[in-house]
């Protein structure tokens, strides 16, 4: 388990970029609205119980959720619903193909984040593309938090 509060950032923060890259909407003043929204605050209560996530996971959940905001709001992506998709890819991946969060799943769906639905969103015929600066960062952040065998 992680802890409530980063729970509720992330549910916050999600909900926050949907907005953002289905209405344009400015992504403080969601996070903000959602972050004290009673139902965001249950909801991240509920997934900490079910979900054993550390603590370690969780911060670089909301990093990505943070620099897919910010990749977004500076126009430096190309398609903002596939910086949300990757979230959600790595979500699935981290909790054995499960979103963990019923709204993540129709927001998913919705964005066509499958890969029947989306061309290049978790498609084995383009492993070797090459990374984009967002998938980089991610890969770095990754390396650094792995413990050493040493």
């Amino acid at each position: 388990m992680g802890s409530v509060s980063t729970w509720v950032d992330i549910l916050a923060g999600i909900r926050a970029l949907y907005d953002l890259v289905k209405f344009g909407s400015d992504y403080t003043k969601s996070f903000l609205k959602y972050q004290q929204d009673p139902e965001t605050c249950a909801e991240g209560r509920r997934v900490d119980h079910m979900a054993y996530t550390t603590s370690h996971h969780l911060l670089a959940l909301m990093r990505d959720i943070e620099a897919c905001r910010d990749r977004i709001t500076q126009g430096t992506v190309e398609d903002p619903a596939h910086c949300l998709c990757s979230i959600f890819n790595t979500i699935k991946d981290e909790n054995q193909g499960t979103l963990l969060v019923g709204e993540w799943t129709r927001i998913y769906r919705e964005l066509g984040c499958g890969s029947e639905e989306r061309p290049g969103m978790s498609n084995p015929d383009l492993d070797d593309l090459p990374m984009d600066p967002y998938q980089h960062a991610r890969a770095a952040r990754l390396t650094e938090s792995r413990p050493s065998n040493h």
